[in-house]
């Protein structure tokens, strides 16, 4: 996506919020709200600076307990 223009932002968005609901499941993931499940990644770094920043994985959490 990103060899193709897309901004960062709009990657994640797109691996998020956008799959989320194409699979009908936007009301369990795909955001951070209460009520969703918290499964989600901590990072060191900013990944709307450079999309290859997700890579830099500092902390997971996994159901609302970080496992990494």
């Amino acid at each position: 996506m990103a060899t193709a223009g897309m901004r960062p932002s709009d990657i994640i968005l797109s691996a998020t919020r956008n799959a989320a609901a194409v699979a009908g499941k936007q009301s369990e993931v795909g955001t951070l709200e209460r009520g969703k499940f918290a499964d989600l990644v901590i990072l060191d770094a900013d990944p709307t600076v450079d999309i290859k920043n997700t890579r830099k994985i500092s902390k997971v959490m996994k159901a609302g307990q970080f496992v990494y």
